[in-house]
């Protein structure tokens, strides 16, 4: 019997496989704001990320098509920091997830700070505990979201011992103990 979607609505699937830990992916890239030319900072929360090689390491990131700037960023300038984030930054995370933010400085709008990667000309959240530095590899296309494998050029784990954030369902957030 094939499956026509109806599980999305289904929470009982999402908590199958969550929680899962939180993290926000940055970009830079020129885009069209107001019909002019200009260049803009992306920060996009998934839960949906992964290593995918180890030689040469290699991490996903799998973006919902409803951030299609973030995404025509993330294609023509050909990289993206992957943030992993503590529990303090859940609410932060709220508010990158609201849909009125499509218009508004990422940072200023979330509280977050901006810090400049290491080895790639994108932003990064310096609230982080951890960040990975993504040269993109390829890209795939699903229905609803884009796949996006990046080779990793620098990581940094400053905070190894800060509690993650994992999303549980909806606002519902958690942490490890």
């Amino acid at each position: 019997m094939k499956q026509t979607g109806s599980y999305l609505k289904n929470s009982n699937m999402v908590l199958l496989y969550n929680p899962r830990q939180m993290v926000l992916v940055s970009c830079r890239g020129r885009t069209i704001i107001v019909g002019r030319m200009a260049e803009r900072d992306y920060v996009v929360p998934t839960t949906w990320h992964s290593p995918c090689c180890q030689e040469p390491a290699m991490y996903l990131v799998i973006i919902p098509k409803s951030q299609e700037q973030a995404i025509a960023v993330i294609r023509d300038e050909g990289r993206f920091i992957v943030n992993f984030l503590g529990k303090e930054l859940e609410d932060a995370v709220v508010k990158l997830s609201s849909h009125e933010m499509a218009f508004d400085d990422p940072f200023k709008a979330s509280g977050l700070t901006k810090a400049e990667g290491v080895m790639v000309p994108c932003p990064r959240v310096m609230e982080a505990v951890g960040w990975a530095e993504c040269e993109l590899n390829r890209d795939v296309e699903t229905d609803d979201h884009i796949i996006f494998i990046g080779r990793i050029l620098h990581a940094d784990l400053p905070h190894k011992e800060a509690k993650r954030l994992f999303h549980v369902e909806g606002d519902k957030f958690t942490t490890t103990q």
